[in-house]
């Protein structure tokens, strides 16, 4: 490579743009002590310092440190939960222990009670009765009130 090539690398170099052949020749060259691109990468980092300077400042959204942060904490947690082991598991043994019920003999099951035999109306029944019995009781003590009022109010 001659020279003017070098200096037309210089731009792409400051940038981190070199690659492969291009970027070990110019370092090769850098390193063997060129005075024309080391002072074209010195008005490069003029440029770039001068570039950083010339826009205003403008200022943060409001809650944007606060949602970076939330973010980054975030992301931590995750971090940690993909990097914790999972714990070992537990050790089943070959054969589990059977109990049993001892040497006395099982004692016999109580048969299960048959089912009522008078459909939906015999198990209603009782039921019915009791809420007659209770709305019989309501009504005799309201009339009681009733005649109790009565004669207070004579």
């Amino acid at each position: 490579m001659d020279q003017d090539r070098f200096i037309e690398l210089a731009p792409d170099y400051a940038l981190g743009l070199l690659e492969g052949k291009e970027l070990e020749e110019f370092e090769a060259h850098l390193a063997s002590g060129c005075e024309a691109c080391e002072l074209e990468l010195g008005r490069m980092d003029a440029v770039g310092d001068a570039l950083a300077y010339a826009v205003p400042l403008a200022p943060a959204p409001a809650g944007l440190r606060e949602r970076v942060l939330l973010a980054v904490e975030a992301e931590a947690q995750a971090q940690k939960r993909e990097a914790r082991p999972a714990t070992p598991p537990r050790a089943v043994p070959e054969k589990a222990p059977t109990y049993s019920a001892g040497p006395w003999p099982q004692a016999e099951r109580a048969p299960a009670p048959e089912a009522r035999k008078g459909g939906f109306l015999g198990g209603l029944a009782p039921a019915l009765a009791f809420a007659g019995v209770l709305g019989m009781l309501l009504i005799w003590d309201a009339r009681g009130n009733r005649q109790t009022l009565r004669q207070r109010n004579k």
